[in-house]
């Protein structure tokens, strides 16, 4: 698989993640995130295919895309493996990074 392929494969893969992710929590709250465990489970799911997309993104893929904070999914993958995420860690990433994100695969997916 070409490089471009692996990109508009990962673009392709974070965004459906990332509208998981934000339709998922619209209207929620961090307390009430963490305490739905089905919904909060789901969401971890779908930041972990971010965060596994972001680590199997070679070097040149990661610098076509460099608004992307990837080194941060790939530690955030790293910390929700581990178990070593917080809830606040789960939250931030699920209300905020997944909506930045989502904003830039939109803007490449159209440039790309």
């Amino acid at each position: 698989m070409t490089v471009e392929e692996m990109m508009t494969n990962t673009i392709s893969r974070v965004e459906a993640a990332a509208t998981d992710i934000l339709t998922l929590v619209e209207g929620l709250g961090a307390e009430e995130f963490a305490r739905s465990r089905l919904m909060r489970r789901t969401v971890l799911a779908r930041l972990r295919a971010i965060a596994d997309a972001a680590a199997s993104l070679p070097a040149q893929g990661r610098e076509a895309m460099p608004e992307v904070d990837w080194a941060s999914w790939v530690a955030l993958g790293d910390a929700l493996a581990n178990g070593a995420a917080s809830p606040e860690h789960e939250w931030a990433a699920a209300s905020e990074q997944a909506a930045v994100i989502l904003q830039w695969m939109r803007v490449y997916s159209q440039t790309g």
